[in-house]
Order: C-alpha cells, then structure tokens, then sequence
C-alpha cells in the first residue's frame, strides 16, 4: 500500500478478459466507471481480440477519447512458471480441489502416479499459509517480463495503476499483474465471480490492495490463501450492487412461470438429461417452463425433445444484468443445480430450488449432487440460506402442479449478503475513490 501513496496517476490499465465482467463493469452501467475515468485520467484496456474488437468499437461510439484497447496473444508460461503454478493450484485446502483431481484421474488426463503426486502433494502443503506465500514469490520472481513484450504488437504503455478484474485468470489478468508489479506499478485487484477463491486452486499473486467481494471470500482470503489482511477492502460482487435489483414482477395468471438455470455438461453432466424430462413432462403440467442457457456452455437442445420449453440465453456482450435479472423476477419460482445461478435468484428475491436428484446416476465425483454435501461454498450457501431442495421427479411434478409450497425459508438479507457483500456499495465508485 505504502507505493499507492502520494502518486500522481495519470494513466490507468484495467484488465478486461471476461465477458462477463464487461457485462457487469461496463455494459449494465452504460460505461459509467469508463466515462468517470476518462474526465481524469488516460486509461488503457487490455484485453483479448474478440472483447478487443467489441470495446473499440463501443469506445468509438461513446467518444470515450482517452481510452484505447491493446489485445494481448496467447501469454506464454515458462518452466519454473508452470512448476510453482501447480504447486500453488494443488495447495489449496478445498475439497473443490480434490474433486477436481479425482475427476482428472477419471476422465484419464493424469496417470495414476500423477494422481498419487498430486494428492500427496495436497496432503502435505495444502495447510500451510507458509508454503503458499513462499510459492507465490517463486511464480513472481521467476516469471520472463519478456512474455508480456512478446503478446502484444504494441508497445507496453507506461501507466500509473493497473486494475486486474479477474485475478485467477493464470493465462491473462495474473501474468500482466505480475509485469506491472515487477515495474513498481500497484496493483489493484479483484475477481471474477464471488466463488473464485473456493474453486480455481490457490492465489497466486498478492495485490497491493485487493477489492474482496464479501466477507465470505475475505474468509477464504486470509485464512486459506494467505493474503494480507491489511491489503483488503471490503467491497461487493459487482453483479449484486442494489441498483441491479429488478422490480418483482406479479404472475397474474394461473399458469406456474418457473425457470432451470443451466450450468452446463461439465459441471453437471445429467443436466441434458434433465432438460430432455422437462421437455416431456411440460406438455402434461400447469407450468410455463423456461430454461436459460449459460452463455459460455450452451447445449445442442435441438437433438431432443423440447416439448413447452422455452429457450433463453443472455450473452454477455449483448445482454445487461438488467435483462437477465427481470427474467428470473417474473418467475414464481427458479430450480437450479449451480451456485451462481442460485445467488443470482435469491438476489432478485425470487424463490429458489435446489436440484438434488438425477435423472440416470452419474459417476460420484462428477455428479453435481457434490454441490450439496462436499464443495464448501456451494453447501455452506444452501443450508445458510434455507433453500428448499427437491430429491425427486415426484416433489418436482408436486411443486410444478401447485400442491406444495416453493418458498424458501426467510434467512434475512444479513445471511445473503455474506455472501454477495453489502448490495449498497458501489464497486466501481470504491475504484474511483481509490484512485482520486
């Protein structure tokens, strides 16, 4: 923190690699925290050719003058890189992590002496803050500056501050917070969705200040990964600040208004199956059904049976957080099987189902049932929250038909935001107040 004093910024580099924190950061807020920047500063963006393309453009159009975008080529790891890159990723004492090497080992990308390496290696280092802040200066200290110069077909800028919006990002946001880092710059950072400190293995950079989404992920944090206390703010996901809130919406008809947000193939390999039930059972039940596709992992639905379903998908550079929140507030209620889309539904106030049956059996470590007896965060989420699970086809048909309840139990906006932060904040104010 001490390099953050007595600067005069005038140049500010913003990592932006996900879609998704484009939609959130900039889209949603009609380029707010762009705009507030620009009265100020000079601000470089940088990015990847498809985001890069899609900035330029909107950046032209809002005549966002001190702005400019430099896309960024595949970044390239060194050895050493590679080396304290795994032990950092198997350091992490999550059972996230032993679900993803036991499912590494079962789709046999690893051998079986990979797989005993690696739980060993779990096993000794994974409860040691030491260890882990010993390998994260190895990484810093042994990462080539020159693979920066090298990804882009522009010279580096000289900026002030970088804001790194996607700190897990091994393969974007971190290496770039690591060159400015090595050149004196400070570093801010935050990260991609609120979850991200249970499941993409162990931090691998120490900010100098570090823009925590709730005091869940501070939890995480500090006492897992071993980021200074000193060097966090208490801040809010940026897709749960107040102003997102959608108005609820009243069904006025007999017909039940229910939406299944999709998670996709890897995260929950019965999920077609699922949808293809759905299908059959929407044309013999009271219920409109809506299924809202994840835009990173859409499913070919046109090779089964759709029935009444209906399909929807917001992507996210052609979407705002305003759209997608007013679907799930016009449902009475909204089943889903993954953790974001289930925070998403209890920050709109709808009522929320968890899917806790499988339509054919899916191998253990795999199955998403995993999700509500293994994965800290997503099981910590549900049973705090009070939400309802349904275990069968039959106490799905029940709710769907009407003859049971769907409300969830009234835990407060206290327990919910635990997890999503304070909703009154303003993320990209705390970034402008930061630098002002």
């Amino acid at each position: 923190m001490k390099n953050m004093n007595n600067k005069n910024f005038r140049m500010i580099g913003i990592s932006l690699f996900e879609e998704q924190i484009v939609r959130a950061l900039l889209l949603s807020d009609n380029f707010y925290l762009l705009k507030q920047l620009n009265l100020k500063f000079d601000v470089v963006i940088f990015t990847n050719h498809n985001i890069g393309n899609f900035l330029a453009s909107k950046i032209s159009e809002l005549a966002l003058n001190r702005t400019t975008v430099i896309e960024l080529q595949d970044i390239q790891e060194n050895f050493l890189v590679k080396v304290f890159s795994f032990c950092l990723k198997w350091s992490d004492p999550s059972t996230a992590t032993l679900r993803s090497l036991h499912k590494e080992k079962d789709n046999h990308r690893i051998s079986t002496y990979g797989y005993y390496s690696r739980k060993l290696f779990f096993i000794i280092c994974s409860r040691s803050i030491l260890l882990k802040r010993i390998f994260r200066k190895l990484l810093f200290n042994t990462f080539k500056l020159t693979n920066i110069d090298q990804a882009s077909k522009v010279v580096i800028p000289s900026i002030n501050v970088f804001i790194v919006t996607a700190l897990s990002n091994s393969e974007s946001d971190l290496p770039l917070a690591i060159y400015f880092k090595r050149n004196s710059i400070p570093v801010i950072a935050s990260m991609r969705s609120w979850d991200n400190l249970v499941t993409k293995g162990t931090l691998k950079f120490q900010p100098d200040l570090f823009l925590s989404h709730s005091k869940f992920m501070t939890s995480f944090a500090v006492h897992t990964h071993g980021i200074e206390s000193k060097s966090i703010i208490q801040s809010v996901t940026p897709t749960y600040q107040k102003h997102f809130l959608p108005k609820k919406k009243k069904n006025d008809t007999d017909c039940l208004k229910i939406a299944y947000g999709c998670i996709g193939p890897i995260l929950n390999p019965d999920e077609m199956n699922f949808i293809k039930w759905l299908g059959e059972i929407s044309v013999k039940c009271n219920a409109s059904i809506t299924i809202v596709q994840h835009p990173k992992f859409k499913h070919d639905v046109n090779r089964i049976y759709n029935g009444n379903l209906v399909f929807r998908t917001f992507d996210y550079l052609s979407s705002t957080l305003y759209d997608y929140y007013d679907l799930i507030a016009e449902q009475d209620f909204v089943l889903a099987s993954g953790t974001t889309f289930a925070l998403d539904t209890m920050f709109t106030g709808t009522p929320l189902i968890g899917l806790a049956f499988e339509i054919v059996e899916q191998e253990y470590w795999s199955s998403h049932l995993r999700s509500y007896d293994l994965l800290p965060h997503s099981r910590q989420l549900f049973d705090e929250l009070g939400i309802k699970k349904v275990f069968s086809k039959q106490e799905l048909l029940e709710l769907l038909n009407g003859t049971t309840s769907y409300q969830n139990l009234d835990k407060g906006s206290n327990s919910l935001q635990y997890f999503t932060g304070d909703i009154n904040l303003r993320f990209d104010d705390q970034i402008l107040n930061l630098l002002h």
